[in-house]
């Protein structure tokens, strides 16, 4: 008996406490998901893919004595992009050489001319010397022509 009347306080307790206590705020209602007869387009971010395309050297000409140079090539790259470039003598950049001046690509197709004996470049190119130069996508720097090595000397007498 004194069981029931110990349970019978608790519940009449517990029952006042629930009473006097404020309402809990109410809890927003779960967002749906689609039904599974609705079709579910995912979306996905879209890759980053690395940039890729070739630049290729297919002509040099050094016109008169060594006091002008055209470098023409290909490329698969997008019409407008911008090859920059280096020259070397060795292994040595050279400083003099318009590194900043754009060749840009058009129908697949690019062309670059540095004329000597202005802006501080040397008034010709000298017999004796191993030249080379390089190309590159300002976009993507790792997009590169290969090294194209020449000199002024010519091929050997057969």
């Amino acid at each position: 008996m004194k069981v029931r009347w110990i349970i019978s306080i608790s519940l009449a307790f517990f029952s006042l406490l629930a009473a006097c206590r404020p309402p809990l705020p109410a809890m927003p209602a779960p967002a749906l998901s689609p039904r599974p007869t609705d079709p579910i387009t995912p979306v996905l971010p879209t890759p980053v893919q690395p940039a890729s395309g070739t630049i290729v050297v297919t002509r040099l000409s050094v016109s008169g004595h060594g006091t002008s140079i055209a470098i023409y090539g290909n490329s698969s790259l997008p019409d407008g992009s911008c090859l920059l470039s280096r020259f070397l003598i060795g292994d040595e950049p050279q400083d003099w050489w318009p590194a900043e001046d754009c060749a840009q690509v058009k129908d697949g197709q690019w062309q670059f001319e540095v004329p000597l004996g202005e802006a501080g470049r040397p008034e010709a190119l000298s017999n004796g010397l191993e030249y080379a130069f390089y190309f590159w996508w300002r976009d993507d720097p790792a997009v590169q022509s290969q090294r194209f090595y020449f000199d002024l000397q010519g091929p050997p007498p057969e």
